[in-house]
């Protein structure tokens, strides 16, 4: 493991629950940004803790935040599309309604065995 997974100075962890396909996605290296369609409070060199939404409901790695990106929709896809690990139906469909696109660059990554949230919520009172 890496000294940027491990080095916890002066960093933000942020929880973020992300769809199975699109978190395979970036453990494969398919998915160079995640996508969001508001503001998030986060930086770069923060580490997002990745729980995967359901069916599988459970935490299952971590990536440390590269640069983050936020812009028009169109623009953002001309630009970064092949990155997003998405095609551009999902793209157009996501941010549908949306002002802007907001894109966090996936830096180093590792996967972990997954921990259900029933497992964590049993570890950490108030988990929600």
């Amino acid at each position: 493991m890496s000294d940027k997974l491990t080095d916890p100075s002066a960093r933000r962890v942020v929880l973020m629950s992300i769809r199975p396909k699109y978190s395979r996605r970036i453990f494969r290296n398919e998915k160079r940004f995640e996508l969001r369609r508001t503001p998030v409070r986060i930086e770069p060199s923060d580490l997002v803790l990745v729980y995967e939404s359901s069916p599988v409901k459970a935490l299952v790695g971590a990536f440390v935040v590269g640069s983050i990106r936020r812009g028009d929709k169109a623009t953002m896809w001309e630009e970064l599309g092949d990155e997003f690990g998405v095609s551009g139906e999902e793209y157009r469909a996501y941010f549908a309604g949306a002002c802007e696109a907001h894109a966090i660059e996936v830096g180093e990554a590792i996967e972990i065995e997954p921990i259900s949230l029933d497992s964590l919520r049993g570890r950490h009172c108030g988990f929600p």
